[in-house]
């Protein structure tokens, strides 16, 4: 990866899953903390997933408050 690609993560998950709410949230593969950091480091132009990409999902009462994964991406338009 180079500064400036734009990043895609292929996981199926979309394929496999679509339409079917709640499960597309709630059992979608997601990012841990330490590699949004990653993959904020090599300083893309993009990245996109086809996945739900939130841990906290998974939690019936989530917030978007406690989505941390574009909290990185923020940090690069300041």
């Amino acid at each position: 990866m180079l500064p400036g690609d734009i990043i895609l993560l292929n996981t199926g998950w979309s394929d496999k899953t679509w339409g079917q709410f709640p499960r597309y949230f709630v059992d979608s593969p997601f990012l841990t903390l330490d590699t949004r950091r990653w993959l904020v480091q090599k300083k893309p132009r993009a990245i996109g997933c086809d996945f739900f990409e939130e841990y906290a999902a998974r939690s019936k009462d989530f917030t978007s408050e406690e989505f941390i994964v574009h909290e990185p991406q923020r940090q690069l338009l300041r």
